[in-house]
C-alpha cells in the first residue's frame, strides 16, 4: 500500500450557508492546511492544481481542508446576498473544523488571499500564511478579470449581453462588488510567519510582490519565484508536480 492509498478523502458541509469542503486526512497528521481557493472562474480553472497540491500535502503528513466559500464552486448561497464578512466567517468555520494541535497553515490562492486576510483580522488563528500568486488588490484583480473578458469577446465575435456587475459569469451584488474594489492586503503583515509563492515565466520577483515584501518588511527569502504556467487560467491540463512540491516545501519548512 502506498502513502496515497492510506489517505482518506471526505466531503463536508460547513457553516450555516452551508459551504462545500473537501478534506484529505493522512494516517499521521503532522500539519494542518486550510486552503482558500481562488474566486469565480479562476477557482474552476485551478481545480486540478489545487487537488494536486492537497494530495501532495496529505502525502507529506498534512491534513488539508479545501473550502469553497459561500456562493462559489459547489457551495450554497447567492452572490447577491454575500459579503467579504460572509467569506471570512466561512474560512473561520473551516479552520474550526481542522481540529488538532498540529501547526495550521492558511494557504490562500489568488483572490482567495483577500477574504483570507479578512478572516485573520476577524480572529482566525493560524501559525503560517502561505500566499500563492495572491491578488494583492481587489481592484487590480477585477481589472484583470474584465480584461480577460474583453479579449475573449474580441476572439469570439460580438460580445453577449452582460450585467454591469458581472465578473467572470457571476453577477455580484453592488455591495460585494464595491467591497472587492476596495479590498487590498493590509498595510501591516497579518502574521509573523508569512511566505509567498510566485508562479510566472520568470524567476525575478514581479514588482507587485516585491512591493508587498517591502511594505511588510519581510526578508527576500520569504518570496519564492517558481517558473510555472498560470494554473488559475484556462489551459490544457498539465503536470503540477513542481508546483505541489514547492507548496509542500513552504508548508513543512
Amino acid at each position: 500500500m502506498t502513502a496515497h492509498d492510506a489517505i482518506s478523502t471526505t466531503y463536508h458541509l460547513l457553516g450555516a450557508t452551508p459551504c462545500h469542503a473537501l478534506r484529505w486526512t493522512p494516517p499521521r497528521v503532522h500539519a494542518r492546511v486550510l486552503l482558500a481557493p481562488p474566486l469565480f472562474d479562476e477557482q474552476r480553472c485551478a481545480h486540478r492544481a489545487l487537488v494536486a497540491m492537497a494530495g501532495a500535502l496529505a502525502a507529506a503528513g498534512a491534513q488539508v481542508l479545501r473550502v469553497e466559500p459561500s456562493g462559489t464552486g459547489n457551495s450554497a448561497g447567492a452572490l447577491a446576498a454575500l459579503s467579504l464578512a460572509c467569506w471570512s466567517a466561512d474560512l473561520r468555520a473551516a479552520a474550526d473544523a481542522l481540529a488538532g494541535d498540529a501547526p495550521l497553515t492558511l494557504l490562500a490562492c489568488r483572490a482567495g488571499a483577500l477574504p483570507a486576510a479578512r478572516a485573520l483580522a476577524d480572529g482566525l488563528a493560524a501559525d503560517r500564511l502561505l500566499l500563492l500568486q495572491p491578488a494583492t488588490s481587489g481592484a487590480e484583480y477585477l481589472r484583470q478579470a474584465r480584461t480577460r473578458r474583453m479579449i475573449q469577446d474580441k476572439l469570439t465575435g460580438d460580445p453577449p449581453e452582460t450585467h454591469p456587475r458581472e465578473i467572470e459569469g457571476q453577477v455580484l451584488s453592488a455591495d460585494l462588488l464595491a467591497e472587492l474594489e476596495a479590498a487590498r492586503l493590509p498595510e501591516t503583515p497579518p502574521l509573523a510567519d508569512i511566505r509567498m509563492l510566485q508562479c510566472s515565466f520568470t524567476e525575478k520577483p514581479v514588482k507587485e510582490y516585491a512591493d508587498l515584501l517591502a511594505r511588510w518588511q519581510l526578508p527576500a527569502d520569504r518570496l519564492r519565484a517558481l517558473v510555472h504556467e498560470p494554473f488559475w487560467l484556462p489551459h490544457s491540463p498539465g503536470a503540477y508536480t513542481a508546483l505541489a512540491a514547492a507548496v509542500v516545501a513552504e508548508v513543512t519548512a
